[in-house]
């Protein structure tokens, strides 16, 4: 929470940068657009954000004894505003928000049971998650992919041998984007990205790669405004 009372509603930063966290594993509408009604329940995003710095939260009006019920009432209305944003955009169509309480949670960075508490909503979070049934082609191509592409050394495969690997596993052409955005968003083995047309043709193996990339951008961003 950062300047006056509600300010966070008003905050680009915050969520540009939740914007661009959930895009990398959460599919977006004009992903949606190309999926059938029967692909797009693949895909269901349980999210869990925790907010640092609680100890943070201005409470200072509040006596002492009132001041971590303050504390949960601030993060419960930080948690309605950004279910509210997220239900609005409706940019995330697969993002499951159940209770308010278990959307958000915050945590103060000098205190060990608030580290243990959020560990402990990880495990439930997991727990309560239906287990499915995935297709045995898709296991198989998917560890035949990395196979691939650590013989190779390589840290990105093209969509076209993506798709020479998928038919030898049994996956018809019209198939592979489905399957790649399930490796992609719920099993997290690899990383692809069909509405980015830089990005689109290829796979990447190796998560590196995108951090690599994504550091030499913001270093060059800087050099070039210390030259202003």
């Amino acid at each position: 929470e950062s300047g006056s009372e509600g300010s966070w509603d008003d905050s680009y930063i915050v969520k540009d940068i939740i914007s661009h966290a959930l895009s990398s594993f959460v599919p977006q509408k004009e992903t949606t657009a190309m999926l059938s009604q029967n692909d797009t329940t693949l895909f269901k995003c349980k999210i869990l954000l925790v907010g640092t710095h609680k100890d943070k939260l201005d409470v200072s009006q509040s006596e002492d004894e009132d001041k971590e019920r303050c504390k949960k009432e601030k993060i419960i209305i930080i948690a309605k505003q950004l279910k509210d944003w997220l239900n609005q955009s409706k940019a995330f169509p697969f993002i499951e928000v159940s209770c308010i309480q278990n959307f958000i949670t915050g945590v103060d960075n000098n205190d060990e049971k608030d580290i243990v508490s959020v560990k402990k909503k990880i495990e439930e979070m997991i727990s309560q998650l239906d287990s499915e049934d995935i297709p045995a082609p898709w296991l198989v191509f998917d560890f035949v992919l990395h196979k691939y592409a650590k013989s190779k050394e390589l840290r990105k495969i093209g969509k076209s041998d993506c798709m020479d690997i998928a038919r030898c596993c049994g996956i018809k052409d019209d198939q592979l984007d489905v399957v790649l955005h399930y490796l992609h968003l719920n099993a997290g083995t690899l990383l692809y990205y069909s509405d980015i047309p830089i990005l689109k043709e290829y796979v990447i193996i190796d998560f590196q790669l995108i951090f690599d990339s994504i550091s030499k951008i913001i270093i060059q961003h800087l050099d070039i405004a210390s030259e202003h």
